[in-house]
C-alpha cells in the first residue's frame, strides 16, 4: 500500500491536540496532510482561525516549515482553540478567514437553535401531559376544584420540585492541560447517574491554567454549594494558590485521571446525608411506678426501672412499652418514645446505668402513667455514612 502526498499547494492539516500554554498562548498539535506550512500562514479550523506565529516539533525545536506527515505544534490561534479531529485549511488572508469563521459560527448557531427548539417543544409537551395528569389526580383526591369553580383553590406543591430542593449539590470547576484530556474527563462525567443522591454541577470547564475569573466564580457559588476547583495536569501558579486561599476556594491538583475520579467520588459521598439507624443497646423492666411533687399542681410520674441488660444513657432514645393481653390477642402499646428529663440512682443524678442497676426515670410528659412490668427499651442513634452509587466504566 503506497500512500503519498504533495508539499505543494494550500496547506491541509488534522488537529490532534489543543492546549493553552502560559508562554505561547493558544497552541495545537497537528499533522500536515498536504502542502508546506510556514510561519505567517493563515489557517481556518472549524469555527477557529489564526496566523501561524511559531512552529516547533516534538523536541520543542523551532521549525521554519513543515511538510506532509510532519507532526508540528502551531501557535497563533485567535480567541479559541480548534477541537481534536478538526481539519485545518490554509486561506489567503485574515479577512477571508474571519468571513469563513463568521459564516460557520452563524450556521452552527442556527443549527443549534433549531435543535434547541425541538428539545424545548418536546419538553413542553411532556410538561403539559404531566401537568394535566397531576391536575386530574389532585381533582380526584379533592385537593383542587374544577377549573373555573374556585380561582383561589389550594394546590399542593410539586413533590418532585420539593425533593429536588432537598438533594445536596456539588459544584466543580475543571481545568485541563489539553483538550483531549478535557474531553476524556467530560466523557467520564457524562456517565454520572446518581442525581437522586447528589447533583453534580460543572460551573466551568476549559483548557489551560486556572484564572482569577475561575476563583471568583468558585467563591460566588461556594456560599450556596460546595465548590472545588480541580486541575488536571494544568499548572497552578503560586499567585493563584495564594488568591484561592484568601477567597476560601479549595484547589486540588491531579496528574492521574483515576485519582481525580476517586477524589470526586469522595467529595460526592461526603455530601450525602447519613442514614440514622437505631440500635437497641439496653432493656429493662418497670418494677415500681410512683409520683413526686415538683412544685406544680400536677405531680411528676416516675418509673422505677431495673436494668435487665446493656446500658441506658440519658442521651439515648427511650421507649416504654406495655404488653398486650395474650388471651385477647391485644397488640403491645407504646406509652412513650423519646428523650428523658432525668435519671437517678439512690438519690443521685446519673447519666448512665448498666445491668442490674435500679434507677428512677422521669420524662417531660406528665400524662404518661406507668405500671409494673412495663418494658423499657433504649436505643442509640447511629449515623451510618452512605456511598455514592456512581461507578464510571473502567474505574
Amino acid at each position: 500500500m503506497q500512500l503519498c502526498s504533495t508539499p505543494k499547494g494550500l496547506v491541509e492539516a488534522t488537529i490532534v491536540e489543543s492546549t493553552n500554554l502560559p508562554d505561547l498562548g493558544l497552541v495545537c498539535t497537528a499533522i500536515i496532510n498536504r502542502g508546506t506550512l510556514k510561519k505567517g500562514t493563515i489557517l481556518v479550523a472549524g469555527t477557529c482561525y489564526g496566523q501561524v506565529r511559531t512552529l516547533s516539533n516534538e523536541f520543542d525545536k523551532i521549525l521554519d516549515e513543515a511538510g506532509p506527515s510532519t507532526p508540528v505544534r502551531i501557535s497563533g490561534w485567535k480567541d479559541e482553540l480548534p477541537p481534536p479531529g478538526e481539519l485545518a485549511f490554509e486561506v489567503p488572508n485574515l479577512s477571508k478567514a474571519k468571513k469563513i469563521v463568521e459564516f460557520r459560527r452563524q450556521k452552527k448557531m442556527v443549527t443549534m437553535f433549531v435543535e434547541d427548539l425541538k428539545i424545548i417543544e418536546k419538553r413542553r409537551e411532556e410538561a403539559r401531559g404531566k401537568y394535566r395528569q397531576q391536575r386530574f389526580e389532585l381533582f380526584k383526591q379533592g385537593i383542587i376544584a374544577r377549573a373555573g369553580h374556585s380561582p383561589d383553590a389550594y394546590t399542593k406543591p410539586n413533590e418532585e420540585e420539593i425533593a429536588a430542593l432537598e438533594i445536596p449539590s456539588l459544584t466543580i470547576i475543571l481545568r485541563c492541560d489539553v483538550d483531549g484530556a478535557l474531553e476524556a474527563l467530560k466523557n467520564v462525567l457524562s456517565t454520572y447517574n446518581a442525581k437522586d443522591q447528589v447533583r453534580l454541577k460543572i460551573a466551568s470547564a476549559g483548557v489551560g491554567p486556572l484564572t482569577e475569573k475561575d476563583l471568583e466564580l468558585a467563591a460566588d457559588i461556594g456560599g450556596v454549594y460546595l465548590s472545588f476547583a480541580l486541575s488536571f495536569n494544568a499548572p497552578i501558579h503560586q499567585y493563584i494558590r495564594d488568591l484561592a486561599k484568601s477567597k476560601g476556594v479549595a484547589l486540588e491538583e491531579f496528574h492521574v485521571i483515576y485519582k481525580l475520579v476517586d477524589r470526586l467520588k469522595e467529595l460526592l459521598t461526603q455530601k450525602i446525608t447519613p442514614i440514622i439507624e437505631r440500635r437497641l443497646v439496653g432493656s429493662g423492666t418497670v418494677i415500681r411506678a410512683y409520683k413526686l411533687k415538683d412544685g406544680q399542681k400536677k405531680k411528676q410520674p416516675v418509673a422505677g426501672i431495673k436494668v435487665d441488660w446493656g446500658k441506658m444513657d440519658r442521651k439515648f432514645i427511650w421507649r416504654f412499652v406495655r404488653s398486650g393481653n395474650a388471651t385477647s390477642e391485644e397488640e403491645n402499646i407504646t406509652l412513650y418514645e423519646g428523650n428523658i428529663n432525668s435519671m437517678e440512682c439512690e438519690g443521685q443524678a446519673i447519666n448512665q446505668a448498666t445491668t442490674d442497676m435500679q434507677i428512677g426515670v422521669a420524662i417531660a410528659d406528665k400524662n404518661v402513667s406507668y405500671k409494673e412490668d412495663d418494658r423499657v427499651e433504649v436505643f442509640e442513634e447511629v449515623h451510618v455514612p452512605q456511598q455514592i452509587n456512581w461507578n464510571p466504566p473502567g474505574f
